[in-house]
């Protein structure tokens, strides 16, 4: 995914991306991200999909959204948050709505955790929002 203008909107783009995957290909999702590796490829791939992510949490706090720290940490953290309510979606305890709303809210309250502005938090979410709309 190329990176945009806004840093804290592209980790959310990720966060989407990573929920609309693994929603569309349950079983794939299963094996890369519930399972142990079946070999040497998955387990590269698995490790790349959260390099992207590291590399994202970087670009907030280099772009100053996200306070100095570990973005290894920040992105294990965003990572155990979708994770966990695809989880939960998979196994149906939540709806999609359920799911969507609960990663929304979550994104936020994390982002802000992380360092970032309530409001800017909040419009970079919305910025996501129009662009899965034009997808």
């Amino acid at each position: 995914m190329p990176a945009g203008e806004d840093a804290v909107a592209d980790v959310a783009l990720l966060g989407r991306g990573y929920y609309d995957n693994a929603t569309d290909n349950p079983h794939l999702y299963r094996v890369m991200f519930m399972e142990e590796p079946l070999d040497e490829a998955d387990a590269t791939a698995r490790t790349d999909t959260f390099e992207v992510l590291v590399a994202a949490m970087q670009r907030c706090i280099d772009a100053g959204r996200f306070a100095a720290g570990d973005p290894s940490e920040l992105a294990t953290q965003f990572w155990a948050l979708g994770h966990g309510v695809v989880s939960l979606q998979l196994a149906r305890p939540l709806s999609e709505e359920e799911a969507l709303r609960s990663l929304a809210r979550a994104a936020v309250d994390l982002f802000v955790a992380f360092g970032d502005d309530p409001q800017r938090a909040q419009l970079s979410l919305q910025r996501t929002a129009a662009v899965g709309a034009a997808a």
